[in-house]
């Protein structure tokens, strides 16, 4: 075991996890450490010390939102009342599309914070899986599935630039449309951008779904094959290694015992990265979880103070942050599966 870690460096992987991250007392190398000794409650221990810390912004941003909205919604109630005491109608009209002008340009300030946490969130992702993978499909390779290492290896770099262009450049710029037509759609009373915003909002979980469908499909269908490739590759060398007069039955052990410390190795590896993934994206997607949780509620109390157009369009601008959050939580979970899969169905 000791001879076969010699081959790895987790350096590059450090020094990137302390980059994304943002915290210097976990490190990959530790929560490795941990885990292939089978200590799982230090290594909990590990994760959870800091994620307390990482916790604090967002539910300062909730806070911030929520009270904002309800803020302006007192002061949407005020003028509106006071405008029943003015006969001309259009004073009162003005004065309802100014507070709503003036809450949508306050609301597109957390609308930006969360396309750009979106777009540093899938970057990051994207950076972290390039330095994981050349050490686990090492792993994978030695555990005695160099087909399989290979099959992967390719497929997991054709899945960052696919993964990079779909969610970047096609499904975070049609979340951003579905939140400006929200807008233009609580400015027309008639509500004719309804139907707009539902067609968008099914294309994104289309694309979602996609995704996931084809990460999950490619990598069962290509996994089964170079499994099946390597256990013959393995069986051939076994009997080859067994024949051998003399020596043949122990040489066959220490070959077992190599290719079991090897898939221990890839285990512990694959589960350390996705940790450590997991530990990269929490802080901003529970940041971007808490902004539109309290623009959720902050439309509900508003629709409580009669401000039905602002309301709407507060938690239409909320389902687009829900849009947002899947887009992220896609990102995260397409290189679960792909991991997943090359540790369930290739075996060392």
């Amino acid at each position: 075991m000791e001879e076969l870690l010699q081959y790895f460096d987790f350096s590059e992987v450090d020094r990137v996890t302390t980059k994304l991250a943002g915290a210097d007392t976990v490190s990959f190398s530790d929560l490795f450490g941990l885990l292939i000794k089978g200590d799982f409650t230090g290594a909990y221990k590990l994760l959870v010390q800091e994620l307390g810390q990482l916790f604090f912004p967002g539910i300062t941003a909730f806070r911030e939102i929520l009270l904002t909205i309800l803020g302006i919604g007192m002061v949407a109630m005020l003028l509106h009342y006071l405008a029943g005491f003015v006969k001309n109608k259009q004073v009162a009209d003005m004065t309802a599309y100014f507070i709503y002008l003036f809450m949508m340009i306050l609301l597109f300030r957390y609308v930006a914070t969360m396309l750009s946490l979106s777009e540093q969130n899938l970057e990051n992702l994207r950076e972290f899986i390039a330095v994981l993978v050349p050490g686990y499909f090492l792993s994978v390779s030695l555990a005695g599935g160099s087909v399989a290492a290979t099959v992967n290896y390719q497929f997991f770099l054709l899945l960052l630039v696919g993964i990079d262009y779909i969610l970047l450049n096609l499904l975070l710029p049609c979340s951003k449309g579905c939140i400006y037509l929200a807008v233009m759609n609580g400015i027309d009373d008639r509500g004719r951008m309804k139907e707009l915003i539902r067609l968008a909002e099914r294309t994104l979980s289309f694309g979602i779904k996609l995704c996931l469908t084809v990460t999950v499909s490619v990598s069962t269908m290509q996994n089964l094959i170079a499994s099946k490739l390597d256990g013959v590759q393995k069986s051939l060398l076994q009997r080859a290694i067994g024949s051998i007069p003399g020596i043949g039955d122990l040489s066959e052990s220490m070959v077992q015992v190599f290719m079991g410390s090897a898939g221990l190795i890839r285990n512990t590896i694959g589960t350390a990265g996705m940790c450590m993934l997991f530990f990269i994206m929490v802080k901003p997607l529970f940041r971007i979880f808490c902004i539109l949780a309290a623009m959720k509620l902050g439309g509900a109390c508003l629709g409580l103070m009669g401000l039905k157009n602002l309301a709407a369009a507060v938690s239409q601008i909320g389902d687009g942050g829900i849009q947002i959050l899947k887009i992220n939580l896609c990102g995260l979970l397409v290189f679960y599966i792909a991991i997943l899969m090359t540790m369930i169905i290739v075996r060392g």
